[in-house]
């Protein structure tokens, strides 16, 4: 576990460290799924190219709430990328919590998008996220979670994706200490390894907590 701790660190000071270099650093555009999806902006990131996008099962806003809450327990928690994000400036975060709520964020050196879903598994190792909300702005420079400095109106959405997702050892490279876990066929926030984080999170670390209050 102490190997992927480092890799953690060693990203976060890379990351400020180019911050602090030059403010010419900032990439031109996000990446082009989310210029798709949210909308072009001016702070942006590289292109996350590659990876096959989830398949869009179509819109939920008719299911009752009720019919949300087939949650998988392994899942609920903070999950990083961080680990398995060695050679590239961006990252993302996953935030499952256990009533069926959560967020992901997708962060670089100049851009932070952060997105509220629901979730559930309508069978094992199928998970299911119907996206609420939408916010995007400027990440501070603090080391640590993902924050915003300045930030955007909120964009309303109704997307609902599935994605099939395994839990289990993963070594961040080749010969690296294997850690804890969640791996997705079709990626989510454009990366398809997590590493396990805390358990227990709190609504409080969702970083739009603040812009978009929990019901």
């Amino acid at each position: 576990m102490g190997y992927g701790f480092l890799l953690v660190a060693l990203f976060t000071a890379v990351v400020v460290g180019a911050l602090h270099v030059s403010g010419d650093a900032l990439l031109s555009d996000y990446p082009h799924a989310i210029q798709q999806r949210y909308g072009q902006q001016s702070a942006g990131g590289a292109d996350g190219g590659g990876s096959q996008a989830a398949e869009p099962v179509g819109l939920r806003s008719f299911v009752p709430e009720d019919l949300w809450m087939d949650l998988d327990d392994l899942l609920v928690g903070h999950w990083s990328s961080l680990p398995f994000s060695y050679g590239v400036m961006e990252a993302s975060e996953l935030g499952f919590l256990s009533d069926g709520w959560g967020w992901s964020s997708w962060f670089n050196v100049g851009a932070l998008c952060v997105t509220r879903f629901r979730w559930r598994c309508p069978k094992p190792e199928i998970l299911e996220l119907r996206t609420q909300w939408t916010v995007q702005g400027t990440p501070t420079r603090a080391i640590g979670p993902a924050t915003f400095a300045s930030i955007e109106p909120a964009k309303r959405l109704d997307e609902v994706t599935r994605h099939h997702y395994a839990i289990g050892p993963a070594a961040p490279m080749p010969g690296a200490e294997a850690l804890t876990a969640v791996s997705f066929k079709e990626p989510v926030e454009f990366c398809e390894h997590y590493a396990r984080g805390p358990v227990q999170i709190r609504r409080e670390e969702d970083p739009t907590h603040l812009v978009l209050p929990y019901p």
